[in-house]
């Protein structure tokens, strides 16, 4: 429909609510507008042959009539629709997954981020015990004879320390920290 001022002042003008200029003005533009006239003739049409006392005085009929005295006669409170009860609870399971998932995802974040720390102390740790080391000594023959006698000993008296004893700890710029065994 290429007019639209039936649709802002069409039903206002069949039912007599436009004041006296609008009236006029709408009158002087059903003259000249097809559509409009069509508009205001279709809508009379209708009015007259569905909203007369005939139409409208009609009863319902017996089915109709049984029905709404078969609900409204029933005493006892109909059930609710139970859509709305496992709506909720669908939705309450699919929140509380969510939340599950966000905790455990978050948990695992901050496991990984904790073990990373970790790791890094240790690194950390671990190159500035080799930058503070002090430097390896060098394989002298008095230290392989050290140590041979050193072993030698070891085998006949059980009283030499337990440090001596792992190997060429001297040699390789490692110093025991165990005591001597009384």
């Amino acid at each position: 429909m290429a007019c639209n001022l039936w649709e802002e002042m069409g039903l206002l003008y069949s039912s007599d609510e436009l004041n006296e200029q609008e009236g006029e003005t709408f009158t002087a533009h059903i003259r000249h507008c097809s559509e409009c006239a069509h508009e205001l003739e279709t809508y009379q049409h209708e009015r007259q042959k569905l909203f007369s006392i005939d139409v409208l005085g009609e009863a319902p009929s017996a089915a109709c009539d049984a029905e709404i005295l078969r609900v409204c006669s029933n005493g006892r409170r109909q059930p609710t629709n139970l859509s709305i009860i496992s709506l909720f609870i669908k939705k309450s399971a699919i929140g509380l997954a969510l939340f599950l998932m966000g905790f455990t995802i978050v948990g695992y974040l901050v496991f990984r981020a904790d073990v990373s720390d970790r790791q890094k102390t240790v690194i950390g740790n671990q190159k500035e015990v080799e930058t503070t080391a002090p430097p390896a000594t060098p394989v002298t023959e008095a230290a392989l004879s050290k140590q041979q006698d050193t072993l030698a000993d070891s085998a006949q008296h059980d009283s030499v320390n337990f440090a001596n004893r792992r190997g060429n700890l001297d040699i390789n710029g490692a110093h025991p920290v165990d005591q001597q065994i009384p």
